[in-house]
């Protein structure tokens, strides 16, 4: 069954995240590689060091973490912002911390566009059972996470 799952996961990973091939993670943080997202626009992925016990992220990350980045206010003049919400739900049987930190204000014009590579990068987070994420280009850097809560 263990195997089976593996097997499952490694080939979603590979349907969610086409471009990205992650390198070892067993020991610190890993590249993931680049990828173009717009014309002239490259994002590499970077993901956090691989997690002993990995619980499942749910796939509900993406959702709060799109709806966090798109209430980002553009007329803000500060560079960083950060957002965090806990989610309680019965059908994961634990509470999970869902959070965004984004360092650059020009990630706004391409907002609706990010919901897909945040699919994207939590495919990366499953698949190399990792809980933090990080995803940079020209403008700056988004950095994802999602943590089990006992």
């Amino acid at each position: 069954m263990k195997i089976r799952h593996l097997v499952i996961v490694a080939v979603l990973a590979k349907l969610c995240s086409p471009g990205y091939t992650c390198q070892d993670n067993k020991n610190g943080w890993a590249s993931c590689g680049d990828v173009k997202f717009m014309p002239e626009i490259i994002n590499t992925v970077y993901v956090s060091r691989k997690a002993r016990d990995f619980i499942r992220i749910p796939n509900d990350a993406v959702n709060m973490w799109s709806h966090y980045f798109s209430k980002l206010d553009i007329e803000d003049e500060h560079p960083f912002k950060a957002y965090y919400t806990i989610l309680d739900r019965w059908e994961y049987r634990k509470k999970w911390s869902f959070s965004i930190v984004v360092s650059t204000p020009e990630y706004y014009e391409f907002s609706l566009l990010y919901h897909t590579e945040f699919t994207k990068v939590l495919g990366l987070m499953n698949a190399n059972h990792a809980y933090q994420a990080t995803l940079r280009n020209k403008f700056g850097s988004i950095a994802l996470k999602a943590i089990p809560l006992v």
